[in-house]
């Protein structure tokens, strides 16, 4: 039923309308202008398009904030203005305040800059529980500032209802508290509240922020996910897939600390393990927070394939970061051809890549390493039980797996950073750390639970030595596309 959900936002795209309104001037008022065309539309009718007819990289710039857009199906279609931003100046952009389950939102190649809310989505605001599905846009500068009482969060873009973003980039937008002690403050780019189904590809998170702004600098702490923010429900569904997350962090506006909350690129909130979020070729880079450097998860599952963290930091789990909180449901994590390198944590016991707290678990773990971080212990604890699982390599006296029967699956080698080195991107749509030939992570996996790619989209297993075995990590070693372009798309 998940994947079926699923298949149907991938469907969805560009539909005949029964309504255009046609955009052709820049100007901010009078005929031809974007808000003139909302303030034709119509809540009973059906399929309404805007679209934009104008010259390569022209640029609407609102004086005053934009009327609430309304109707059940809703295109704004930039794709015969190719390059065309819609600059807020800090003003509200696209406000979606009425309409069903039913409702189908759909933007098309916009480029949205610095739009600005008190109540959530600077750029977008969904309030419905309806679909919204972004393709080829980009959000820039956008903004919640948090003064109204909800604190809904959602730099650029908050929703209730199923969201599709594909290719898009998401880039320095922030939620802030607003200064209110204990305000929700969610989601630096976008917040999801209450979907069941969510669908991420071929997107970028950079430098996206969650701000928090207490009186005092002793008291610096909250927001979640400086990029996004996941509250799902029970039989969820949420898939991640050629995603990058880099340099996002939760931050103190008092203090300049770039570690003042969880989920440094992402928090997910569920209502158990039937809350799935699943990421496939996912790439960490350099995101930061207080719990969970890269990953804060609350009562869900997360399933990772050939996933890369690389220089993510905290107080508390540079990477991954699972907690069960008591009287919540139980958290979990699945991780298969997984690579984790120079993170680092700054806490007492707290891990450098992977942290189970409070009765979390792993449940299966397979081809993934752990090179030595750059601080703290890698795993925390040290040792975990999980059902199913081998070949884990770790670079230090951490991450020791065992599946039942007290079998060990971990091979320790001590100080080796397996020829882990700078991230490049040679293929596909994410970074990656390239092996070295001769490295002992090639062909030393398990083919049990193999994906059919890795995190470039190659192909694997593929024999890079002596036998056809998958490598471990989130690389398939192939020597033939060391010099590749980074065109091979």
């Amino acid at each position: 039923m998940r994947h079926l959900i699923l298949l149907v936002l991938l469907a969805s795209g560009p539909c005949l309308a029964d309504d255009t309104f046609i955009v052709n001037t820049t100007s901010d008022d009078g005929a031809g202008t974007l808000r003139a065309a909302i303030n034709q539309m119509q809540a009973s009718n059906g399929t309404q398009t805007i679209r934009f007819v104008l010259p390569a990289n022209a640029q609407i710039n609102t004086s005053t904030p934009l009327p609430p857009l309304v109707g059940q199906g809703i295109v704004l279609d930039a794709t015969q203005a190719p390059g065309l931003v819609v600059n807020a100046q800090g003003w509200p952009l696209f406000r979606f305040l009425t309409g069903g389950s039913s409702q189908t939102i759909q933007v098309l190649g916009l480029n949205l800059r610095n739009g600005s809310s008190g109540e959530g989505g600077g750029c977008i605001d969904v309030r419905s529980q309806g679909a919204l599905l972004v393709f080829d846009s980009s959000f820039d500068g956008c903004v919640n500032y948090g003064p109204a009482a909800t604190g809904a969060g959602g730099g650029a873009i908050r929703t209730n209802g199923n969201l599709r973003l594909t290719r898009s980039r998401f880039s320095n937008n922030q939620s802030s508290d607003g200064g209110i002690v204990n305000l929700a403050n969610a989601g630096g780019a976008v917040r999801v509240n209450g979907a069941t189904s969510v669908l991420v590809e071929r997107t970028q998170f950079i430098s996206n922020r969650t701000v928090a702004t207490p009186a005092s600098a002793q008291s610096c702490i909250g927001g979640t996910g400086a990029a996004l923010s996941l509250d799902l429900p029970v039989n969820a569904y949420a898939l991640l897939s050629d995603v990058q997350f880099v340099d996002n962090a939760t931050t103190c506006l008092t203090t300049g600390s770039r570690r003042a909350g969880a989920g440094g690129a992402m928090a997910v909130f569920g209502q158990g393990p039937s809350t799935i979020v699943a990421l496939e070729r996912a790439w960490f880079g350099q995101n930061e927070a207080r719990e969970g450097g890269a990953i804060g998860v609350e009562s869900a599952r997360l399933d990772v394939t050939n996933g890369t963290f690389f220089e993510n930091s905290a107080l508390a789990s540079g990477g991954i970061y699972l907690l069960t909180r008591t009287g919540r449901p139980p958290t979990t994590a699945n991780i298969r051809n997984s690579t984790f390198a120079r993170g680092s944590a700054n806490f007492g016991n707290s891990a450098a890549y992977l942290q189970a707290q409070n009765g979390a678990t792993i449940s299966e773990i397979r081809n993934t390493v752990f090179a030595p971080p750059l601080s703290g212990p890698a795993c925390t604890p040290s040792t975990i039980d999980v059902q199913a699982g081998d070949a884990v390599f770790t670079g230090s006296a951490s991450c020791y797996f065992y599946t039942p029967g007290n079998n060990l699956i971990s091979s320790e080698f001590p100080n080796n950073g397996f020829g882990l080195g700078e991230a490049v991107q040679t293929h596909g749509w994410v970074p990656a750390l390239a092996l070295p030939a001769g490295s002992v992570l090639i062909d030393n996996g398990s083919n049990t639970n193999c994906p059919g790619t890795d995190a470039r989209g190659l192909p694997r297993p593929l024999n890079g030595g002596q036998a056809t075995r998958c490598d471990v990590g989130a690389v398939e070693y192939n020597p033939d596309r060391i010099f590749a372009t980074g065109f091979e798309r």
